[in-house]
């Protein structure tokens, strides 16, 4: 069964490197910003789907071990008896005010808080975080849809030169998977951009020509269509450049494609 290049495993937040739009919005930068220019306190601002949850993939790692991590759709949370990091993903519901206060256990001092979605607090439950934070000397880096009582670390935006770009590291990630998965019967997991011995000696470029000297296979003519440059010029602006939505439609797109083809008879059963 053909796998889809534009599934959550290869455009996750964190499945993809960050496309960096300038030197200043580089990982490295950031974080030597959020240490010792914004002392641990920062908030990253932009719109929907526009690379903050990926971005912060990016950056927490380079900062510290991560203790205890959960998303709050999730009953499920990661621990460690390492690191003091505290890294929350939030969504809307009545158990946000639990998790944030629940949480509080694992803060550490001179650790870090990470918030994902912080505007989805009330802003009673805002000004307590940002007071408890600083009394028991923890850090704090939040994501948001606007500046909001913190310096800000950096303000992701979009454009179609980054979109094409998202599209191509997706479609070598897809691409490498298929390739490792023919050499070494493993598919390339989540987040391995590659990184396995195997994978990384695999060429990576030219795939859009599909070049023959390519180690890879370059992407089959459908995808090709699906990610012409008018047709994701046009997809920018219907979705007002929400990269997320985006390529949620080339995912349902390449699905129906997928269909169509296995509901359409072979030749010979045509009459």
């Amino acid at each position: 069964m053909k796998s889809n290049p534009f599934a959550t495993r290869f455009v996750r937040p964190g499945g993809l490197p960050w496309v960096e739009s300038n030197d200043s919005s580089s990982p490295d930068y950031l974080v030597t910003r959020f240490r010792h220019q914004l002392n641990y306190r920062a908030a990253i601002v932009g719109p929907h789907g526009t690379g903050k949850s990926t971005l912060l993939e990016h950056l927490v790692p380079k900062l510290g071990e991560v203790h205890f991590k959960k998303h709050a759709a999730s009953s499920v949370a990661e621990r460690s008896d390492l690191g003091n990091v505290v890294w929350l993903t939030l969504r809307r519901g009545p158990q946000l005010d639990r998790l944030i206060a629940g949480s509080q256990v694992h803060w550490r001092e001179g650790g870090l808080l990470v918030l994902d979605g912080f505007e989805q607090l009330s802003w009673l439950r805002r000004r307590w975080v940002l007071s408890r934070t600083r009394a028991q000397k923890v850090g704090l880096l939040v994501t948001c849809h606007e500046p909001i009582h913190l310096p800000v670390l950096h303000a992701t935006s979009s454009s179609v030169a980054v979109l094409r770009r998202i599209v191509e590291l997706a479609l070598t990630a897809h691409s490498a998977s298929r390739c490792l998965a023919n050499v070494s019967g493993t598919a390339l997991a989540a987040g391995q951009f590659p990184d396995t011995p195997v994978a990384s000696a695999i060429p990576l470029t030219n795939l859009a020509t599909n070049s023959p000297a390519s180690a890879v296979p370059g992407p089959s003519e459908e995808v090709r269509r699906l990610t012409r440059p008018e047709l994701l010029s046009r997809l920018f602006v219907e979705e007002r450049g929400n990269i997320r939505e985006i390529l949620m439609r080339l995912y349902d797109s390449y699905e129906q494609n997928l269909q169509s083809k296995a509901q359409k008879p072979p030749p010979s059963q045509v009459p």
